[in-house]
C-alpha cells in the first residue's frame, strides 16, 4: 500500500469507454471526490471511473499521446480510497512501471478485472495487493481484445471484449489465436516530431478469407474457472 504526498490533481476528461458506461450521477460523485480530495498523486488524469459502492475512484493515465499508439493505448492506473484517501496502483505486482488496456469495474462492490500482458486478471477488492488470472493458453492467443476489424466495424472502436454479468457474478471475454494475417499500412504525423510514424496493423482487405474468428469464455467468480461456449458459426461469420 503506497500512500501519497499531497498535492492537487486536474481532471482533463471523465469518460474512459462506452462499454464502461458510468452514469451522469457516478460521473458527479467522482468529480466531486476528486475535487475534494487533497492527496492524489501529481499527475494529469485523463480519466476517472467511480466504483459501484462509491467508495472507490479508478484513476487512468495514458502512457503515450501518440497518435499511432492509440490502437493499443495502455494506462497507468491508481485507485483512490475516498475516505482514507489512499492510493493504490492496479498491477500484478503494482511498481510504478506496470501499465494496463483494460480496467473495469465489477457492476456491484468494488472488485474488478484488468488486462495486462497479454492476459485477464481479477482482484477482489480496491485494495487487495493479489490477482487471479482469469485467461488462459499460449502465448499466441490475445484474450479480451478486439482486433482492428471488430474494433473499428463492428463495436464502435471499442477495442475491449469483456462484459460483466449484471449481478457481478460471471463474465464473458473473448480470445482469438494470433495468425499471420496480412497488414495495412497508417501514417500519422505528431508536430512533436520531424519524421511521420508508419503503423502496420493486421487487417483482411474484402474477400480475404479466412477472416478473424474467436472463441467465447464464460468466466465464473465464485469457482474462478473458463468455460468456453460451444457456438457454431460459419468461417467468413463474424462473432
Amino acid at each position: 500500500m503506497e500512500r501519497s504526498r499531497r498535492h492537487r490533481v486536474r481532471v482533463v476528461e471523465q469518460r474512459y469507454d462506452s462499454t464502461v458506461s458510468q452514469s451522469n450521477d457516478k460521473r458527479c460523485v467522482a468529480r466531486q471526490a476528486l475535487a475534494a480530495t487533497s492527496t492524489l498523486l501529481q499527475l494529469v488524469h485523463h480519466h476517472c471511473m467511480i466504483s459501484s459502492d462509491q467508495r472507490y475512484v479508478a484513476l487512468l493515465k495514458k502512457t503515450s499521446n501518440r497518435i499511432d499508439h492509440k490502437f493499443n493505448m495502455t494506462y497507468f492506473i491508481h485507485i483512490l480510497n475516498r475516505e482514507t484517501q489512499v492510493i493504490n496502483k492496479v498491477g500484478l505486482v503494482r511498481t510504478a512501471v506496470e501499465s494496463q488496456r483494460i480496467f473495469q469495474w465489477c457492476p456491484t462492490g468494488n472488485d474488478y478485472i484488468f488486462w495486462q500482458d497479454g492476459h485477464l486478471y481479477y482482484t477482489d477488492s480496491a485494495e487487495s495487493a493479489s490477482s487471479v488470472r482469469i485467461s488462459d493458453g499460449p502465448s499466441n492467443w490475445e484474450h479480451g481484445i478486439f482486433d482492428w476489424v471488430y474494433e473499428e466495424e463492428i463495436f464502435g472502436r471499442d477495442s475491449k471484449a469483456v462484459w460483466w454479468s449484471e449481478s457481478g457474478k460471471k463474465l464473458a471475454y473473448l480470445s482469438r489465436e494470433k495468425l499471420k494475417e496480412k497488414s495495412v499500412s497508417m501514417i500519422s504525423y505528431n508536430h512533436h516530431e520531424k519524421y511521420p510514424n508508419v503503423l502496420k496493423l493486421p487487417y483482411p482487405k474484402t474477400h480475404e478469407k479466412p477472416l478473424p474468428t474467436y472463441v467465447i469464455n464464460i468466466w465464473d467468480k465464485k469457482s474462478r474457472n473458463s468455460k468456453q461456449m460451444d457456438v457454431q458459426l460459419r468461417d467468413s461469420t463474424y462473432v
